[in-house]
């Protein structure tokens, strides 16, 4: 595969290989299927219980020791997510239901393990044609299923499948379009692209259309907008690529300034369902805030707060009518952190998300632009994006915990570009 990567600052980009791993790699023929088991896994696990669990640890786990080398041996970009993890499991001294958060709490340390190795063993095509696979599946069960209900915000009738939320449908549609995309006008072969990438990419927009997600379609246009802007300045001399960064988000903030003032941001929301509350987001919002104030340092308990007897848990659930009382937070994974975990919890996922938009950026910009990269510049930017309004990459069990978590260990586990001397015809 023919990847676009820079051979020095300031220096028009040239095609070179994807640059070895410094940990052994897996096979494509074992790495592929066991990323798209992996994603299937993750959308269900909720549904399906144990046993889909205990597959998903069956694949990883055992590759802890790999070839001779320790696979989750602790490096920097490592400390930082395991400390969260350990972090949320020592909340069990304070939360007020202890057993829930243990539970979670071991699960969410467990899923971290077998994120970091992952990471390490899985090349980024493999990764790339392991998630188109298992999003495809999810979505062809999506559309099976053919469930549609009502948002508890909206109430807009959309396809919620198997799910019960168009939101997490968006999510899983968005992805699977980005690294589509990404497969389309990457360099993958002629026939890979129009038998793999090109349906692929029909079923998941069917989907995100179906599924009048206006979250997913924004940081889908966020995470574009990202690659795009990342080749752009890739191609800059490194002196100009500053100026040319804080001039373009002068003058996206202008832009936002002047529509606002405008009245096109309330014209924006009431065209994709919403109104100037985001449709009680708000309010939900604030109510959290007010309960973390309550403990603002400790917080209640890792998942400590969403559960059945706790007074606000359910005073938020009749109000937003959701009596079976499950399956749902606060829309807000730095309100949602709060609640949980006080500021300390705040403050390190906020560190980890502002984390990856840095080292993605920094890595495709020093060490070459190829889709490996621009996946992860575009996955941290839709997470940076859906974490003002969806709290996607908290807590165990989850295709945002999958990626979110994997994107530092990833690319640590990669060397320079430059490093690499080999080039391609």
């Amino acid at each position: 595969m023919k990847n676009l990567a820079l051979t020095s600052p300031g220096v028009r980009p040239v095609f070179r290989q994807q640059p070895k791993a410094g940990y052994p790699q897996l096979r494509p023929l074992y790495a592929v299927p066991s990323v798209a088991a992996t994603v299937v896994i993750m959308a269900y696990s909720g549904l399906f219980g144990l046993w889909p669990i205990l597959l998903f640890y069956a694949l990883w786990l055992p590759r802890t020791f790999y070839k001779g080398r320790f696979i989750l041996r602790l490096s920097r970009e490592m400390i930082m997510p395991a400390a969260l993890g350990i972090y949320s499991l020592m909340s069990v001294l304070w939360s007020q239901y202890p057993t829930i958060t243990a539970r979670a709490g071991l699960e969410f340390l467990s899923m971290l393990a077998c994120t970091f190795i992952m990471a390490r063993l899985v090349d980024g095509r493999s990764l790339r044609r392991g998630l188109i696979a298992g999003v495809v599946i999810v979505m062809a069960a999506t559309l099976i299923d053919g469930h549609y209900g009502g948002d508890p915000f909206t109430k807009v009738y959309a396809l919620i499948g198997l799910f019960g939320s168009k939101n997490q449908v968006g999510f899983f549609a968005e992805i699977g379009i980005y690294a589509a995309l990404l497969s389309l006008f990457g360099g993958d072969r002629r026939a890979e692209k129009f038998l793999f990438a090109l349906p692929a990419l029909a079923l998941c927009a069917a989907c995100l259309a179906l599924s009048r997600s206006a979250t997913s379609a924004i940081s889908l246009a966020a995470m574009i907008f990202a690659a795009l802007g990342t080749v752009f300045l890739a191609r800059l001399s490194p002196r100009r690529r500053v100026p040319v960064f804080i001039a373009g988000a002068i003058a996206l903030l202008i832009a936002a300034g002047v529509a606002a003032y405008m009245g096109e941001q309330i014209a924006l929301l009431h065209m994709m369902g919403k109104d100037s509350t985001l449709t009680g987001r708000t309010y939900l919002w604030a109510q959290g805030a007010a309960i973390g104030l309550k403990d603002p340092m400790l917080g209640h308990g890792f998942y400590a707060f969403w559960v059945p007897g706790e007074p606000d848990a359910e005073r938020l659930w009749y109000h937003f009518g959701i009596y079976n009382r499950s399956g749902f937070h606060f829309h807000d994974t730095f309100i949602h952190s709060f609640v949980d975990l006080g500021i300390v919890g705040t403050l390190t996922i906020t560190y980890l998300i502002a984390a990856n938009c840095v080292k993605s950026y920094r890595y495709a910009i020093r060490e070459g632009i190829d889709a490996a990269a621009l996946l992860f510049v575009g996955l941290a930017a839709m997470f940076a994006v859906r974490a003002v309004v969806e709290v996607d990459f908290w807590g165990p069990f989850g295709i945002g915990q999958l990626l979110f978590y994997a994107i530092g260990p990833y690319l640590a586990a990669r060397p320079p570009m430059s490093k690499q001397t080999e080039t391609v015809r």
